[in-house]
């Protein structure tokens, strides 16, 4: 390990491989593209920008990291339905610091399968959790759930 850091690595794993340490690892290194901020939150929600139930899961694959995308796709598969829970159990309690979370993580993994949409939806969530506005968060919301089983048949067809 030592030796791996000397010369330069940001970081190191030993084998066995702990999947859920490495998810929490690549998240470090994984940077969002560069683009403009998301506009401020207003009263009204405006539509996603990409209608995110049209968008060609399969092909977005194909535009990623397949290695990355292997290794991620079985923890996001047993985390998705978890990470739903808890979005709608804190929406429900109104706890908008949990939706901010569950929604940064989501960003980053659908950029990770090349699910810009899905990243996007998720990045609008944060950033409207995160100023306290609820007027049009359940309907973003609403979008984000309904678009996440598209993407897991995609994987899924991927690992068949």
């Amino acid at each position: 390990r030592e030796q791996r850091l000397a010369a330069g690595t940001d970081d190191f794993i030993s084998k066995p491989i702990d999947i859920g340490q490495f998810h929490r690892l690549v998240q470090c290194f994984v940077s969002p593209p560069v683009s403009s901020p998301a506009p401020p939150p207003t009263t009204t929600q405006a539509p996603p920008a990409v209608d995110v139930l049209a968008f060609d899961f399969d092909r977005g694959l194909l535009s990623v990291d397949t290695h990355v995308v292997d290794i991620i796709t079985g923890v996001f598969l047993e985390q998705w339905p978890l990470d739903e829970a808890k979005l709608r159990e804190a929406r429900a309690r109104n706890d908008l610091e949990t939706v901010v979370l569950v929604s940064h993580s989501a960003k980053s993994t659908m950029r990770m399968f090349g699910a810009e949409p899905i990243a996007e939806l998720a990045g609008r969530i944060e950033a409207q959790a995160e100023s306290g506005k609820v007027e049009g968060l359940d309907a973003l919301l609403e979008t984000l759930y309904a678009a996440m089983p598209r993407l897991i048949e995609a994987l899924q067809r991927r690992k068949a």
